[in-house]
């Protein structure tokens, strides 16, 4: 009896620490799910919104540099490439200055000096001819220079002979020498008719003939040349170029 009776209070002690431990009574109150939410939420920081209120955006997302450029970045570097580039120097304005009283061999010279260049265009003007002249030009040498003149002849042009002397035009092959650039293409056409090929005519200029030189291009450019011819001959002078 008394074995049953201790064994009855421990079970009624133990029945007792199973609901002591259920309702939490060494914690405080039990906390289930409905607990914990009014635990997380705070009613000190909940406002209500009123009508045309809106909740504040999110603040703006800036891009890695894996996920691409953050905003303003095509801005800038269109800014610093551009700030970047050498400004281009402007055109030169084109000018044009006419050079007179200049002989046929200053003007060649002029020429030659400026070569291949295509920044300035020179034109010879106001050339005072005196004979157009028929000739073949100029042979490699004197031995060439015979024999061709020699087959000109066999084709019936009795007055060719050769240039003997110093310059540009020795050994080539003198055909006529005409007072009209007329005359001197009729007799071009009979050469053709007689089989006499490379033929030329070149205008020859009396001794003290002077030339009118038009020199246009760029200004610095014309300058230039203009003082080179001017310093070539004490005798030359600036005019207005054609057409001005």
């Amino acid at each position: 009896m008394t074995i049953l009776r201790a064994l009855m209070i421990v079970l009624l002690l133990a029945n007792l620490l199973f609901l002591v431990a259920g309702r939490d009574l060494f914690g405080g109150p039990t906390r289930g799910e409905p607990a914990r939410l009014a635990a997380q939420i705070d009613p000190q920081k909940i406002r209500l919104l009123t009508a045309g209120e809106h909740a504040p955006a999110p603040p703006p997302i800036e891009r890695s540099a894996a996920g691409g450029e953050a905003p303003g970045t095509n801005a800038a570097a269109a800014e610093t490439k551009a700030n970047d580039g050498t400004p281009e120097a402007p055109p030169q304005a084109e000018r044009c200055v006419a050079v007179a009283g200049l002989t046929g061999e200053q003007v060649a010279a002029l020429k030659a000096k400026l070569g291949s260049e295509d920044s300035l265009k020179l034109r010879d003007r106001g050339q005072e001819a005196s004979s157009w002249w028929v000739n073949l030009p100029p042979l490699p040498d004197r031995a060439a220079a015979v024999k061709r003149a020699e087959e000109v002849r066999g084709q019936g042009v009795s007055g060719a002979f050769i240039i003997r002397e110093e310059g540009e035009h020795r050994n080539a092959v003198s055909l006529a020498l005409f007072k009209s650039e007329a005359a001197a293409q009729e007799f071009m056409r009979q050469l053709q008719d007689k089989g006499v090929t490379g033929a030329r005519v070149t205008i020859r200029s009396l001794p003290g003939s002077r030339h009118t030189l038009d020199v246009r291009g760029p200004e610095d450019r014309v300058a230039e040349l203009v003082e080179l011819a001017l310093a070539a001959n004490s005798g030359a002078r600036r005019e207005q170029c054609a057409g001005r």
